[in-house]
């Protein structure tokens, strides 16, 4: 197993990406607290509990809000305080919408900056201390919409754009410590918000072909290797899931 004794925080695991990654994370031994919103019409941290458990392995779920700094706290104190440690974490909740810039509210900006960008800083910002004396890994999730420009997405390429650069500067600031950094970039990922951004961009006649897109298991096979020991050369870096 490449983390046994590991224990792993993944944001946003009700569902989706996360969920793929909190159980395969599980599936090499680590220890994982499920972090999420719980929103009974699409994701249920229990339920992922309940999966990671039923194939013997050790999970927890906590209700959090990432973008709520007492949130981030006691989820990293919730972690520790059930497994006495935190190795990993892997800022993998995220949102997204569809609108033209001239169409975004302030607190359109506001709800997408703060969960994926201010939620990713503030998780990190409380994990960080419990890494120090031992070092660790975070993993942030941006996407390809962080490398490159889509239509009518210019908050959520804004966001993921902001968790490269959030990311690279986290790397050098931590490396001393032995805390690596890292980012996966997915690509057309077949979950449920994949679902809703297809439905999005087929209204402005942009059909984006099912068949292009990739399972979340493989984005949760990048995230364990960046988590392993096999990539602890790696630092600052964004592996692409998805494209070509």
């Amino acid at each position: 197993m490449k983390l046994h004794g590991k224990v792993a925080i993944v944001t946003g695991a009700g569902a989706g990406i996360g969920r793929a990654i909190a159980l395969r994370l599980a599936r090499e031994g680590a220890r994982v607290m499920i972090a999420d919103l719980n929103r009974a019409s699409y994701a249920s941290g229990e339920s992922t509990v309940r999966m990671i458990k039923d194939a013997g392995g050790d999970a927890t779920f906590c209700l959090t809000d990432v973008s709520k700094a007492s949130d981030a706290g006691n989820m990293v104190k919730a972690t520790v305080k059930t497994y006495g440690k935190l190795d990993i974490l892997v800022n993998n909740a995220g949102i997204w919408f569809y609108k033209q810039l001239t169409e975004v509210s302030e607190e359109d900006w506001d709800w997408m900056m703060g969960v994926n960008l201010k939620g990713a800083f503030l998780c990190s910002k409380y994990a960080i201390p419990e890494m120090k004396a031992r070092g660790g890994v975070i993993i942030n999730l941006s996407s390809t919409a962080g490398l490159k420009a889509a239509p009518s997405a210019s908050t959520y390429c804004a966001s993921k754009g902001g968790v490269l650069m959030l990311t690279k500067a986290m790397a050098a600031e931590l490396k001393p410590f032995r805390i690596r950094v890292n980012a996966v970039c997915p690509h057309m990922i077949n979950t449920d918000m994949w679902q809703q951004c297809a439905r999005d961009f087929a209204t402005s006649g942009i059909n984006l072909s099912v068949a292009q897109t990739k399972d979340p298991g493989d984005v949760a096979n990048a995230v364990l290797f960046l988590a392993s020991d096999e990539s602890s050369a790696i630092g600052g870096d964004a592996l692409v899931v998805g494209e070509g």
